[in-house]
C-alpha cells in the first residue's frame, strides 16, 4: 500500500477522476467476447446468441462512449468537491466526507465516495475509478489545504 502524505508536493492543486483507459479497454474486451459467444450461441439457439450479441454490443457501445466522452467523475481542489452527479460544492458546506465500503453483491465490495453539504449528500462509486485508500488521503489533503476545518457536532444541526 502506497503512503501519501498530507503536504506532498507532487499532489496538485486540482484533481480529476475518470474512468482509466484500462477500465475502458476492458468494457470493449468484455464485449468483444460477448460477440463471440453469441456467434457460437446462434448455432444452438436463436435466443441465446441474441442474449450474448445484445449484451456484448452494450459493453461495445459503453466502451466506445467513454472513450470519447470520458469527462472527470470526481474534481477535488482546495476550493471543494465536484461530482459527475452534483455540481461544485465548497468545503464550507461539506462535511462528514469519506470513503465507504458496502456489499451491493453478497461479498462483492463496492466503495463509495460519500459526503454531505448544505441541503443535500452525494453517493458515488469510485470502484472502477481510485482506490479507496487514495481518495481517503486525496479528502483529508484538499480538505487540510482548502484551511477549513469540519465544523462542530453542534454545529452540524444546521445542515
Amino acid at each position: 500500500m502506497e503512503t501519501i502524505k498530507v503536504n506532498e508536493p507532487e499532489i496538485p492543486q486540482e484533481t480529476r477522476i475518470s474512468f482509466p483507459i484500462k477500465f475502458i479497454l476492458l468494457q470493449l474486451l468484455a464485449g468483444l467476447f460477448g460477440i463471440l459467444l453469441a456467434v457460437g450461441a446462434f448455432s444452438d439457439s436463436i435466443t441465446e446468441g441474441m442474449s450474448y450479441a445484445l449484451g456484448g454490443l452494450g459493453f461495445i457501445f459503453n466502451a466506445i462512449r467513454l472513450l470519447f466522452k470520458n469527462r472527470p467523475q470526481i474534481i477535488l481542489n482546495i476550493e471543494g468537491i465536484t461530482t459527475a452527479k452534483t455540481s461544485f460544492k465548497p468545503w464550507s458546506e461539506i462535511y462528514d466526507e469519506k470513503v465507504i465500503k458496502k456489499d451491493i453483491l453478497f461479498f462483492i465490495p463496492t466503495y463509495f465516495l460519500s459526503y454531505h453539504f448544505t441541503g443535500g449528500s452525494e453517493s458515488i462509486s469510485i470502484n472502477s475509478l481510485i482506490s479507496a485508500y487514495k481518495l481517503n488521503k486525496l479528502l483529508e489533503i484538499y480538505r487540510e489545504r482548502s484551511g477549513i476545518t469540519l465544523p462542530e457536532k453542534n454545529d452540524l444541526k444546521r445542515y
